[in-house]
């Protein structure tokens, strides 16, 4: 039988050393068929490496992360695909295990992956990089498996857009939960907004003052005329029940109670 790394023609022939391309070699009993130089041989099993013409197999030298697919000419091999991890050498390519929130990206040397970049979601396990579909007011932060609402103090357009700091909203404004533009929302009755990445504040205007829609300060706005106001958080409530003779007088001091009003004759 003609020896692995030799063609035999057959006949009178004597044997001679194979010539076929780096990826493959020559088996036992290989007849050289092929007409042309090189001779094709066959494709080296994976986790082997064939440096082409006479040389036989060899076992495959791989750093981790890389492994010797089918037909490998080269014993440093191919980087190991996403979803996978390689252990090197003549290890063949492994599905990775890692949790939501992290996935095994080319050339990965261990089951454990790495975070999710931001702008995507990672399921985990063999699955890749997923691009986010975040709506606006949402977004995917780094290590997520999931898309996460826009989180207070930062506004998100969707997509793969990262979330970002409402620094420049204006007083009387603030991003709530689900922001998803810059200029924040008006400050609801009852609190106080400061602007910037500042929450919503409760109210602590006193008696006959109150916190409108938009507010700004902690010690509120005056009562409008025709209403009291018990500070606070409370809304302002309309004068309805008021005796003939006493009003709801605007003050500073008074609009919490209800003002008497004798007439002089």
């Amino acid at each position: 039988e003609c020896p692995m790394g030799h063609y035999c023609r057959g006949g009178s022939h004597r044997r001679e050393p194979c010539t076929c391309a780096p990826g493959s070699y020559c088996p036992a009993g290989w007849n050289g068929t092929t007409d042309g130089d090189p001779l094709e041989g066959i494709t080296c099993e994976r986790g082997m490496f064939c440096p082409g013409n006479d040389a036989l197999p060899q076992p495959c030298t791989a750093s981790p992360g890389n492994y010797c697919p089918r037909g490998s000419g080269s014993g440093a091999g191919a980087p190991c695909p996403v979803g996978h991890w390689c252990a090197g050498n003549k290890a063949l390519p492994e599905l990775c295990t890692c949790l939501p929130g992290f996935y095994c990206p080319q050339q990965s040397s261990d089951t454990h992956g790495i975070k999710c970049p931001q702008g995507s979601v990672c399921l985990g396990g063999s699955n890749g990089l997923n691009p986010c579909p975040a709506e606006p007011g949402s977004s995917c932060p780094e290590g997520t498996s999931e898309v996460v609402t826009c989180p207070q103090g930062f506004f998100c357009t969707g997509g793969a857009a990262p979330k970002l700091p409402c620094e420049e909203v204006s007083k009387g404004n603030f991003c709530p939960e689900g922001t998803d533009h810059m200029a924040g929302e008006p400050c609801p009755l009852g609190f106080f907004c400061s602007g910037g990445i500042a929450d919503k504040q409760a109210c602590e205007a006193g008696p006959g003052r109150f916190c409108p829609i938009g507010g700004g300060s902690a010690e509120g706005a005056l009562c409008p005329v025709g209403s009291f106001c018990q500070g606070e958080q409370a809304a302002p409530v309309e004068c309805t029940d008021t005796e003939p003779g006493s009003y709801c007088k605007r003050s500073e001091e008074h609009t919490s109670e209800l003002q008497s009003l004798t007439s002089s004759r």
